[in-house]
């Protein structure tokens, strides 16, 4: 397979989990990479096309190693300020996308007072992570439409990169305080940076007119003396919930392009959108193709597309399916946990599900088929042709294929906390304690071409 032609699967590992190589039982052959920095829960490695490893530390490093563990790059952002709490984001031609966010008071001379301003940046690095770089500022809500003494998204998802044909732009999910709550969004860049479009996907009322925010240093302060505490918009400590929800693309048949999900945990809605972008599109941007509601559960983790086109969300109890309007519905699978980490897609188009009570739960066409008992874990599994991958407390767990067994289990200390990843060549990368594992790929058995004795 070419460069080229794995560039353009990467949509499809990202999206469900999945990727179309042979691995080894992640064992004790590994290769340890420590002293890279913190990492925020959930900011796990991004692998590219070439299998390039690609991090950021919650202070703003942004790493690249070589498939082997060998540093290849780094930048520093520290300067920016800013939090970097979400993996990073790989363009087709090898463009790094990153998303920081940061609080600061600001001083209203006019009114005489201070405020509370959030700001977010996507950055982007070139391939080899060369210049330009592009720091995009995220839009603020008008005035007065923000919440009095908060403006500027406070929550981000992941940057996630779209991709039709050779076009490209990078969405991200955000979250803005407005007057009477707060607003959910999707944000488009284009590759230059340049912004295509910010579109309210939901309104959310807190039932206070004076707004709802919380302040980032108020959460920093409550997440370090209540790790158990539970705000409105999840659990962001322990289990570990994502900000917000990643958004994910529908693949879609040509000359289609794919759709945009998303996720409103406010709501308990999926919501899906057309997006077009480029000198064709007769309206840049998004445009709403369908929106399901689930009155009677909390929707928790990202999207995850199925081969069979509907949509997989964990729930608090469980998992539910939607997708497109004309879709036939499928009915909603409970009573098998809480599940904070999104759904994988495994061999043979099983569904892999962890909930937050240490259990493996996979499902074939709607059932529970088989439960396995795991560690704590609130990230999602990998999978490839031969083995599950899934990163708990205790260690790294390997399943064979279908996740009915467990072979192997690989064991470390704080885990579970960053996704484990999967590289082109069959390589598997996990994360604990902020150090970073390499598994070796598979062996591969040399071709011998007999020769023929010359006479």
């Amino acid at each position: 397979m070419t460069h080229a032609e794995r560039a353009l699967k990467l949509p499809d590992v990202s999206e469900s989990g999945f990727v179309d190589v042979a691995t080894r039982t992640a064992g004790s052959d590994s290769l340890g990479v420590p002293g890279l920095g913190k990492f925020a829960p959930g900011a796990g490695p991004t692998i590219d096309s070439d299998g390039t490893v690609l991090l950021v530390t919650e202070q703003g490093k942004v790493i690249a190693l070589h498939a082997d563990g060998t540093p290849y790059w780094n930048r520093d952002l520290s300067a920016t300020k800013e939090r970097f709490l979400t993996s990073p984001a790989v363009g087709a031609d090898q463009s790094v996308y990153v998303v920081g966010r940061r609080s600061a008071l600001v001083r209203d001379h006019v009114h005489n007072r201070e405020y509370w301003t959030n700001f977010a940046v996507l950055h982007k690095f070139t391939k080899g992570g060369g210049d330009p770089q592009i720091s995009a500022p995220f839009p603020e809500i008008p005035r007065p439409a923000a919440a009095p003494g908060e403006y500027g998204p406070w929550l981000l998802s992941a940057p996630a990169v779209w991709r039709s044909g050779t076009t490209e732009a990078v969405i991200v999910a955000t979250v803005y305080p407005n007057i009477g709550g707060d607003e959910v969004h999707v944000v488009a860049f284009d590759a230059n940076g340049q912004l295509i479009e910010d579109h309210k996907v939901s309104d959310v009322s807190s039932g206070d007119v004076t707004g709802s925010s919380i302040k980032d240093e108020w959460w920093d302060l409550m997440r370090t003396l209540f790790p158990w505490f539970e705000f409105q918009h999840g659990l962001l400590a322990e289990p570990f919930m994502a900000e917000v929800p990643e958004v994910t693309f529908l693949p879609r048949r040509a000359p289609f392009r794919p759709l945009v999900a998303v996720v409103d945990r406010f709501n308990s809605q999926l919501v899906g959108y057309a997006f077009c972008t480029g000198p064709y599109c007769d309206k840049p941007g998004f445009t709403e193709v369908f929106r399901n509601s689930f009155t009677d559960t909390r929707l928790q983790s990202s999207p995850t597309p199925l081969p069979d086109s509907h949509v997989a969300v964990g729930t608090k109890h469980g998992v539910v399916f939607g997708g497109v309007n004309n879709l036939p519905s499928l009915p909603p699978v409970a009573n098998i946990g809480s599940i904070y980490a999104r759904p994988t897609v495994a061999k043979g188009g099983r569904l892999i599900l962890v909930t937050t009570d240490g259990f493996v739960v996979t499902l074939e066409n709607g059932q529970a088929v088989q439960r396995l008992r795991i560690g704590w874990t609130v990230v999602r599994p990998a999978a490839s042709r031969t083995h599950v991958f899934v990163a708990a407390d205790d260690g790294l767990y390997t399943l064979d294929a279908l996740a009915e067994t467990q072979l192997l289990k690989f064991p470390w200390f704080e885990g579970g906390l960053q996704p484990p990843a999967i590289g082109p060549d069959g390589r598997v990368y996990a994360m604990a304690a902020n150090d970073l594992f390499i598994f070796p790929p598979p062996f591969h058995v040399p071709i011998r071409i007999p020769t023929v004795p010359v006479s």
